[in-house]
C-alpha cells in the first residue's frame, strides 16, 4: 500500500475508533477503490470533485458554504469543480466526466449533467460519447462511490430529466396529461407500421382539449424541439424527421401530449421538510387564464399530493431538496403536472407569491440540505474528528 493510500485507509479506521459508523459496503469501497487502484493525484488532501453545472449555480455556491461549515481543517481537503463551459470547450464525453468524478474521494453533482452542453459538437468528435442513454448508463458507475447522488438515487428520473419516467408514475394517478412515448426506430428507414398506428390511436383518443398535440423530447428545457400540431398526419411526419435529423442519436425517444387549451402554468416551489410553498412564476399572456387565487389552497394541496405520490410510487426520486412542480389545468378543471424540476429549478422572481423572504429561506435551506448529505459520509466524519483534535491541541 502506497503512503497516500495508507493515509486514507487510516482515516477510515480512525473514523471507526472515534465512534464513526462504517458499513460493510463502505469498507468494501475502501479496499476496492482506495487500495485497489492508484489515485491520480499524489496529494493527501481529501478531494471533493464537483460537477457544478453552469457558472454561478446557486447549488454549487451553497455546497461550498456547506463544506466550509463542516469545520474541517483547510489543509486536509480541496474542492475541484467542473462546469459546463469546460465540458463544451474540451468536448468531454460522459465517460470522461464520470472518470473525473471517480478519481476524487467524494463526488457531487449540483446540476443536471447534460444541461447547457452542445451535444452535437461533442458527439461529432466522439460519436456516441454523450447521448442520453450513455449518460444514464455511465452515471450508474457512481453507485458505490461516496457522494451525491449515489446508489438508487442515480436513477431518479427528475435528476436525469427523463421526463416520461416520472410522468409514467403520475399518469397512473391521473396527475398529468396523457403522454405517449415514441422510441427511436431500430432501423433508419422510419417508424414501423405498428408504431404509426399506435400514434394515430393515441391522437384519436386525446382530442378533448381541442388544440392539437405537442411533440417534445425528454431531457431538455426551455421548449427545445417543442412543436405543436393541429393535423394528425404532421405529428407522424415530424417524429420521423426528428429522429432522422438526430444523427448522433442523442435522444432515445420523444413524447406526444395533447396541447392545453389554457396554457397558464403555475410554477410552485415546494420544500417539504420546511413546509415552504410558493408560486415563483405564472404566465399571463395569450390563451392563459388564471385558475388559482391566494391562498392557492387547491393548487398547493395538489402539489403536496404529487410529491407524496412520487415518494411512495418511485422511491428513487429525489424530492427532499429544491423542488418545483409546474402545473396546468385541463378543460375538465383538473390540475395536471406539466414538468418537475429539482437541481436547477428557478425559485426566485415572479409576480405571484414569490417574496424575498421565501427566496432567502430557500437559499439558506440549500446550504443546510447539502450539509445534511455531507455529514453521514464516514471519511467526512473522520476529517471532522481529526480537525477537532488538531484544534484542541493548539
Amino acid at each position: 500500500m502506497e503512503d497516500n493510500e495508507k493515509f486514507w485507509f487510516d482515516m477510515y479506521v480512525e473514523s471507526m475508533e472515534l465512534g464513526g459508523t462504517l458499513k460493510n459496503s463502505d469498507l468494501s469501497y475502501v479496499v476496492d477503490a482506495v487500495c485497489g487502484y492508484k489515485r491520480k493525484t499524489s496529494t493527501k488532501k481529501l478531494i471533493f470533485r464537483v460537477f457544478g453545472g453552469a457558472h454561478s449555480n446557486i447549488q454549487t455556491i451553497q455546497l461550498n458554504s456547506a463544506i466550509n461549515r463542516l469545520g474541517i481543517d483547510q489543509s486536509l481537503f480541496q474542492i475541484e469543480t467542473m462546469v459546463t463551459d469546460y465540458v463544451n470547450v474540451n468536448k468531454l464525453t460522459i465517460k470522461e466526466i464520470v472518470d473525473w468524478l471517480l478519481e476524487g474521494d467524494i463526488h457531487w453533482i449540483c446540476g443536471h449533467i447534460h444541461q447547457g452542453l452542445v451535444l452535437n459538437i461533442i458527439n461529432s468528435h466522439n460519436y456516441g460519447g454523450f447521448t442520453m442513454s450513455t449518460m444514464v448508463d455511465q452515471l450508474q458507475r457512481l453507485k458505490c462511490h461516496p457522494g451525491f447522488p449515489r446508489g438508487p438515487y442515480l436513477k431518479c428520473p427528475i435528476f436525469l430529466q427523463d421526463k416520461f419516467e416520472y410522468l409514467k408514475v403520475l399518469q397512473e394517478f391521473n396527475m398529468c396529461n396523457p403522454t405517449m412515448r415514441v422510441f427511436r426506430p431500430l432501423e433508419d428507414n422510419g417508424l414501423s407500421e405498428s408504431t404509426t398506428n399506435s400514434i394515430k390511436d393515441f391522437l384519436g383518443n386525446c382530442k378533448s382539449e381541442g388544440c392539437g398535440w405537442v411533440v417534445k423530447p425528454p431531457f431538455v428545457t426551455n421548449r427545445v424541439h417543442f412543436k405543436v400540431f393541429e393535423d394528425e398526419s404532421n405529428v407522424v411526419l415530424h417524429i420521423q424527421a426528428f429522429f432522422r435529423k438526430d444523427t448522433n442519436k442523442i435522444f432515445p425517444y420523444t413524447m406526444i401530449q395533447p396541447c392545453m387549451a389554457n396554457r397558464k402554468e403555475y410554477k410552485v416551489v415546494y420544500i417539504q421538510s420546511k413546509g415552504i410553498q410558493y408560486i415563483t412564476s405564472s404566465g399571463s399572456t395569450y390563451k392563459r387564464k388564471a385558475y388559482s387565487a391566494p391562498p392557492h389552497t387547491e393548487l398547493f394541496t395538489f402539489v403536496k399530493q404529487v410529491v407524496l405520490t412520487l415518494q411512495n410510487a418511485c422511491p428513487s426520486c429525489i424530492v427532499d431538496g429544491l423542488f418545483r412542480v409546474d402545473v396546468f389545468q385541463n378543460k375538465e378543471k383538473q390540475l395536471m403536472v406539466n414538468e418537475l424540476e429539482s437541481l436547477e429549478a428557478g425559485f426566485t422572481g415572479g409576480s405571484t407569491g414569490a417574496t424575498s423572504s421565501n427566496e432567502v429561506i430557500v437559499t439558506d435551506y440549500l446550504q443546510d440540505y447539502w450539509l445534511s448529505k455531507l455529514t453521514p459520509i464516514p471519511i467526512v466524519h473522520a476529517l471532522q474528528s481529526l480537525s477537532k483534535e488538531k484544534r484542541n491541541k493548539l
